[in-house]
Order: C-alpha cells, then structure tokens, then sequence
C-alpha cells in the first residue's frame, strides 16, 4: 500500500514520488471488494482520499501497477508471490511502512510541469531511486524515448499541454 505525493501528468498519472503505508479501512475495503467479486490474482485497486479524510474508490485493475518497483524495494515482490501462489505456497508479506520511492525522470517531468522546492528537498533525503548503475543502459534508453515522446508531442502541442497538461488545462477555481 502506498500514498503518492507526486504524479506526472499532474493532472492525473503514474507516481513519480511515493511512500509506503498501511491503513487496516483501505485493507478492509479492498480485501471485501475482490471477495465480492470472487477475484483470485493480481489486481492494483485505487481509492483516492479527499481532505476530509474520505475514501472515494476509483478503480480496480487486473495487472500490475506502474509504481510496483516501490513495493518490491519494500521486500514484497508480487511477481514472486503470484507464481508462489500458482504453486500453492501462499505466504503473507510483511513490509517496512514509511519506504519512499522516487522515479527521477517522471518526478523531474513533474517539477518541470509545476515547479516547487519539494523536489529539490528530496535530493536530500532518504529516498529509494528507480535508477541502478548496474542497470544504466536500459535507463538511458528510457530516458532517451521518453524525451523522444516529448519532442515529438511538442511539435503538435503547446508546451504546457506536453509537460503539466496532457490531456487539459484544469479549470480556473
């Protein structure tokens, strides 16, 4: 379980900066849902809490999840779990709460949408990054076609619409 902090696009996407958490009513209200539906196997549900500390579910997915890399650093590597589980050898995963989790290029592509000084700070605090130098082509190569997609996008759209906006600009308040 986790909570993102930051996203790209910002109105709306993937994690790009993330912390792990527990909360027993989210765990009860998930576990209740895919029993109600007799759902056996990997599913990401999402609920989204408002700020007055109200659950709003979103949406169940039957995959895994784009932040899975956050959970798997926590020692909980679902992939693992799910051929365990084919193979009946059902354990139950503890996992450190309070882990944070950052993907550098999509939070700097969130920074470049809406700058703040929260994504400086975090280059000095304790934080797990998506980028291992024993694995540095296959990041270079990501970085490389997502700015490829950018530059291509760019030529279509204005700049606000590719980095903060893809799919609109919000509604003024």
């Amino acid at each position: 379980m986790y909570r993102e902090i930051r996203e790209y696009p910002i109105t709306g996407g993937s994690a790009t900066y993330a912390i792990s958490t527990y909360d027993a009513e989210i765990k009860n209200r998930c576990q209740k849902l895919l029993e109600d539906l007799k759902w056996h196997g990997v599913a990401m549900v999402e609920f989204k809490i408002n700020s007055k500390g109200r659950l709003y579910f979103m949406e169940i997915n039957p995959k895994f999840w784009a932040s899975l890399e956050l959970a798997i650093a926590c020692g909980v590597n679902f992939p693992l779990l799910l051929l365990k589980m084919y193979k009946d050898e059902i354990e139950q995963p503890k996992y450190p709460v309070g882990v944070r989790f950052r993907w550098l290029l999509e939070d700097f592509l969130n920074f470049l949408s809406k700058p703040n000084m929260e994504f400086i700070k975090c280059f000095f605090e304790k934080n797990i990054v998506d980028i291992h130098p024993d694995d540095l082509p296959a990041h270079v190569f990501r970085v490389f076609r997502n700015f490829q997609r950018i530059y291509k996008a760019k030529k279509r759209l204005k700049k606000q619409f590719i980095l903060g906006y893809p799919y609109g600009v919000p509604a003024k308040k």
